[in-house]
């Protein structure tokens, strides 16, 4: 499995980050052996369930990798976070790109799809999937509304919670 993770994460070019994108950082998904490999690094990131329950009742989630506004896992991060600054819906708000340009959402959707199907027990139902992921992507509307979901801001300034008072720690 690692070998394909491996043959995944070549896939996604790297752009020249500035270490600028902390706060989009926001709720994510992986398969089994990336959520091994971070723990194994003393990082325990919730299921994505519980993630997206934790940003919905507090307005915000933070991801435990994150150390002083980096990544402390960014050797083992996942494959979506691989793909933040590399995929067109996933562009860096700050600017960074990578040299031979990004990925398009299609693709980039792809390797996300990839890397979360390794070690699932049913070739046919993956297989399926892959084929609906890859018809949807063909589709100019769907790829608008991807793009529009993706860039949504994942978390809340502090001024937009608690009915407009400014949260306290």
């Amino acid at each position: 499995m690692d070998a394909r993770l491996a043959d995944l994460y070549a896939q996604v070019p790297q752009p020249n980050c500035k270490g600028l994108c902390a706060d989009s950082c926001g709720p994510i998904d992986m398969n089994a052996r990336e959520r091994q490999r971070i723990r194994a690094r003393g990082v325990t990131i919730p299921h994505h369930d519980d993630q997206l329950d934790q940003a919905a009742r507090e307005g915000d989630y933070t991801c435990p990798a994150l150390k002083d506004e980096r990544c402390s896992v960014y050797a083992d991060r996942p494959m979506i976070c691989r793909l933040w600054g590399a995929a067109e819906a996933m562009a860096c708000p700050h600017g960074c790109r990578p040299e031979g340009g990004l990925l398009s959402d299609g693709h980039g959707s792809m390797l996300l799809y990839e890397s979360l199907a390794l070690g699932a027990a049913d070739a046919d139902v993956i297989e399926q999937r892959r084929r609906q992921l890859q018809q949807r992507f063909a589709d100019a509307e769907f790829r608008r509304a991807y793009r529009e979901f993706v860039r949504r801001p994942t978390r809340l300034p502090s001024t937009q919670r608690q009915g407009g008072q400014a949260a306290s720690g």
